[in-house]
């Protein structure tokens, strides 16, 4: 299955014959981590790109390198390879995962099409920076989240300053959260092959 493929999954509204995991107690068919990061990590390396040597995205960003790593490993004349990219790349989506889980407590009962996209958005600071979107996540009020995600400055003015690529995941993250999937089903199932 390629990264379309599994994408276009991703994307498959909610079916009021699924369960959906928020509105039960058993959380015996919920996704695990690597359901999760089999999903994040390649929905990541396509966004941010692999770029062996540290660089300034745009003006005023921070230094850069590998999977859109911003951390102590992006010092100014850096260089790296794909397999450190992809363990730095895991690194920092378990850490910023780590804090999506801690601004939204029910972070991994909500279907799997969604956490991912809020995995994806943390990684480049966009749901953790938006609180208004969080506390409607957590009230249950998915649609107002989906609508709240847009209504920011950082979307409306991302061709402006330069980073119009901005939008195309916001607005993924807005998707999801409108239509949300179960969660699991048919992208847990994916490993399992039994699509």
């Amino acid at each position: 299955m390629n990264d379309y493929e599994i994408e276009e999954l991703l994307k498959q509204p909610y079916n009021a014959d699924d369960v959906n995991p928020l509105e039960t107690q058993d959380k015996s068919n919920s996704w695990d981590d690597s359901q999760y990061y089999e999903t994040l990590l390649p929905m990541l390396q396509e966004y941010e790109a692999f770029r062996p040597k540290t660089y300034i995205p745009t003006p005023n960003d921070k230094p850069t390198i590998g999977y859109g790593h911003t951390g102590k490993h992006a010092k100014p004349g850096a260089v790296m390879d794909k397999d450190t990219a992809m363990d730095v790349l895991r690194e920092d989506a378990e850490a910023r995962t780590g804090v999506i889980e801690d601004k939204i407590p029910g972070f991994r009962e909500l279907p799997l099409n969604v956490a991912v996209q809020l995995g994806q958005s943390a990684f480049r600071g966009g749901i953790t920076g938006s609180p208004k979107t969080i506390q409607l996540i957590n009230a249950g009020d998915l649609q107002g989240a989906a609508e709240e995600f847009l209504n920011n400055r950082e979307y409306k003015t991302a061709v402006q300053s330069g980073r119009p690529g901005i939008r195309k995941r916001m607005e993924a993250v807005s998707d999801a959260l409108s239509k949300p999937g179960t969660g699991v089903s048919p992208a847990a199932n994916m490993k399992s092959g039994t699509l």
